[in-house]
This record gives C-alpha cells, sequence and structure tokens, in this order.
C-alpha cells in the first residue's frame, strides 16, 4: 500500500485519537479502583461497627440499656456516612479534573489533526478542479462590467 500524505494524516489522526481513549480509559479505570477502594473500606467499617453494636447488644442486662446502646451508636454512624460523602465527593472530583486535563491536553491534537485532515481532503480535489478548469479559462474572456444589468456600458446596474 503506498503511503500518501492523506493516509499519513488519517495515521496521525488515529494514533491521536487512540492516545486519548487510552488515557481516557486509564484515567477511568484508575477512578474506578479509588472508589472501590473506598466502598470495601466503607463496606469493612460498616461491618465492624455492626459486629461491635450487636456485641453490646448481645452484653445488655435490661431493655432500657438496650435502647441507650442503640441510640449512643447513632452518632458515630452518622459521622461514618458523612466521611463516606466526603471521600466519594474526593473520588469523584478527582475523576473529573482527571478526565478534564486529558481532555484538554488531547482536544487541541485531536482538533488541529482533524482539521488538518479535512484541509487536505477538501482542498486537493478544489485544486484538482482548478487545474482541469483552467485550460477553458484561458481561451476565455470575462467582461465583469456588461450583461443585463449592466446594459450602457457605465459601470453601473439600471
Amino acid at each position: 500500500m503506498q503511503a500518501t500524505p492523506n493516509s499519513r494524516a488519517m495515521r496521525s489522526q488515529m494514533e491521536s485519537q487512540m492516545n486519548f481513549m487510552n488515557e481516557l480509559t486509564a484515567t477511568s479505570v484508575d477512578s474506578l479502583r479509588k472508589l472501590s477502594e473506598l466502598n470495601m473500606h466503607w463496606a469493612q467499617q460498616f461491618v465492624e461497627g455492626a459486629l461491635n453494636t450487636s456485641r453490646q447488644l448481645l452484653a445488655c442486662s435490661d431493655h432500657y440499656q438496650v435502647g441507650s446502646t442503640m441510640m449512643g451508636q447513632i452518632q458515630p454512624t452518622t459521622e461514618r456516612i458523612r466521611h463516606y460523602q466526603e471521600q466519594l465527593m474526593n473520588v469523584i472530583a478527582g475523576a473529573q479534573l482527571d478526565l478534564t486535563r486529558a481532555a484538554e491536553a488531547h482536544m487541541p491534537e485531536a482538533g488541529r489533526g482533524a482539521a488538518a485532515a479535512l484541509a487536505g481532503a477538501l482542498l486537493r480535489p478544489a485544486a484538482a478542479a482548478t487545474e482541469r478548469a483552467a485550460p477553458r479559462r484561458e481561451g476565455a474572456t470575462f467582461d465583469t462590467w456588461s450583461g443585463p444589468a449592466f446594459a450602457g456600458g457605465s459601470g453601473r446596474p439600471h
């Protein structure tokens, strides 16, 4: 297969797009890994908290003590949930920032490559058409100030 300027531009464009997709994929996988680690850590804390609460409830001797033990677990549980939400928002914000950086780094390059490929694809046929039309134009002369709109030769339309 012969390498033409168009195929080189196309290859460059495809490589640029592949690099962009690879970086987006790597960023997405890293974000999912962080999210999975956060969820595993939170699940572990949740199970440990539930086991601790169960042990405390089993150690209670009367029903009043059960109520106070349950009420005592509300604040630590809500703190764990609030902490999880903060960490979750940090992971999501970090993922968004990483994806934005990757897009900003590759989009101008991808845009330039696409513009160059498009310009090449449009200019080559136009240049060829111009070259084919050149012999016909050599024999013809055009008087831009003649014709029905410019009757009388004054240079102004009537």
